[in-house]
């Protein structure tokens, strides 16, 4: 096989290459060897065209051409150690080779695949190249069966005749490939999305999704090209949203008890029965002004920060003690280190940004009761009266 490049033409013989999939490679490429006569300059040129399927950088050539001269097998055998060792240069490689070959840049998996084969065995850019074209000739177009597998996964609806002719004029792809390309026109088309959302919603719920579902997914859709069948997966797994609990009166109660302590209402943290939508939360509720009392109680310390000090001791002799509401209801309570520097009293000792405050005696509390009084056993422990400030 004859390769022409700016004029000079040299030859490749590849050896016992076989029709293989473009995900799975079995078998060994043979090595390619050049024979040709010409100038070191030459020589470096021919051999990052075989190699990389590119010019040298003028760096890249100055740098083999204070090496001496080598023939263009010696410096393709020294560049497919460099092949092996670096990944950039790999991926630039596999993504050139499914241009030229297959017209597109190729997929997650390809590029994963193929830069595993580079890296183990220092395959050349031509020799990824021709495997590609062989793959073309032996599978010249793409069946109807993936066209409509990747419809379903990624639509949730069989392909149309004219969509199946299309990508059957298109270069060789199996169905994961197709979805690929899908997951792009789903990221870039509203109606499509909102088309998925209302099919996954029928074919999973048998149901339609209400506004505020529709407000959910449409974007996380925009955001992150899930396909139809991942969304069902999704909503059978969970059809809830974030702040939905199962028992409606969960979610209601929790609009007008923070609406009413906060000017804004809030949704509950979790869906479904996690998080603050779990039943189990609220000790069974009598009543729904119970269910209000109990979540009033359950959020009323949200967002409040505590501060222990001992007001009888020297500031740089103590500690300062600190304390949190978590999501999930428990507190947490710990000190840090003493706000001045010991040896300079009259200096103001300041942690850093990211350093580290010597935090200790950091522990969990079921109830702010069992903090506050842990918080005040220590403090008299150490020194005066403890008195913690909210």
């Amino acid at each position: 096989m004859s390769l022409h490049h700016n004029g000079v033409a040299f030859s490749l013989v590849i050896l016992g290459l076989a029709p293989m999939s473009t995900v799975a490679i079995p078998g060994e490429f043979a090595a390619v060897i050049l024979a040709q006569a010409g100038s070191i300059s030459t020589h470096i040129r021919d051999s990052y065209w075989a190699a990389f399927g590119r010019e040298p950088e003028p760096d890249e050539a100055r740098y083999w051409a204070g090496q001496g001269r080598r023939s263009v097998e010696e410096l393709v055998t020294i560049h497919r150690q460099h092949i092996k060792s670096d990944e950039r240069t790999r991926r630039d490689m596999i993504t050139r080779s499914y241009l030229e070959a297959f017209r597109r840049t190729p997929s997650d998996a390809e590029v994963a695949t193929w830069n595993n084969f580079l890296r183990d065995r220092g395959y050349t850019y031509w020799e990824v190249v021709i495997h590609h074209r062989k793959y073309v000739l032996a599978n010249p177009k793409t069946s109807p069966q993936d066209i409509d597998t990747a419809y379903k996964t990624a639509f949730g609806r069989e392909a149309r005749p004219a969509e199946v002719a299309h990508w059957q004029s298109q270069v060789l792809m199996n169905a994961d490939q197709l979805v690929a390309l899908h997951r792009d026109f789903i990221k870039g088309d509203e109606n499509v999305r909102r088309d998925i959302v209302r099919r996954a919603y029928k074919d999973a719920l048998k149901t339609s999704p209400s506004q505020n579902h529709m407000d959910y997914y449409e974007p996380l859709l925009r955001q992150n090209a899930y396909t139809y069948a991942e969304l069902v997966n999704t909503l059978r797994a969970n059809p809830y949203i974030p702040g939905e609990c199962k028992d409606s009166r969960i979610t209601r109660a929790f609009r007008e008890v923070t609406g009413e302590a906060r000017g804004r209402a809030h949704l509950p943290r979790g869906s479904g029965a996690t998080g603050d939508c779990d039943p189990a939360l609220y000790f069974g509720y009598s009543s729904y002004g119970d269910l209000k009392n109990k979540i009033r109680i359950k959020t009323s310390n949200r967002g409040v920060a505590y501060i222990f000090i001992i007001p009888t001791q020297a500031a740089w002799q103590g500690h300062i003690g600190w304390g949190f509401q978590r999501d999930d209801g428990r507190y947490i309570a710990g000190s840090t280190e003493n706000p001045l520097d010991s040896s300079k009293p009259w200096k103001t000792f300041v942690v850093g940004k990211g350093d580290d405050n010597k935090a200790w005696v950091t522990r969990a509390f079921d109830t702010e009761k069992e903090m506050l009084n842990f918080r005040r056993y220590q403090l008299d422990e150490f020194g005066g009266i403890g008195r913690s400030h909210r």
